[in-house]
């Protein structure tokens, strides 16, 4: 099996605050660390784009983003309310 390089990755952090309406504060405030982190890692071997959810008016403007961006690959980031 032959894997083709990632040339271009968008890593996403869905806007939790619109599920979770009673965290929005605390979201928004919070910068997605996880992919901050893979970011730096990876940033020299590819093209790492980071979409913030919370930054975002709609799910829609997510998807039109990253379908913009023509990534090779997209990460999500997961996280729970507790």
């Amino acid at each position: 099996m032959h894997l083709e390089p990632i040339e271009r990755l968008v890593l996403v952090n869905p806007p939790y605050s619109s599920v979770y309406h009673s965290e929005k504060i605390v979201k928004s405030m919070i910068p997605p660390l996880g992919l901050l982190y893979l970011h730096s890692n990876v940033k020299d071997y590819c093209d790492v784009h980071i979409i913030d959810g919370e930054l975002y008016n709609s799910m829609e403007d997510i998807i039109a983003d990253i379908k913009r961006l023509d990534p090779d690959a997209v990460g999500v980031t997961m996280q729970t309310p507790t």
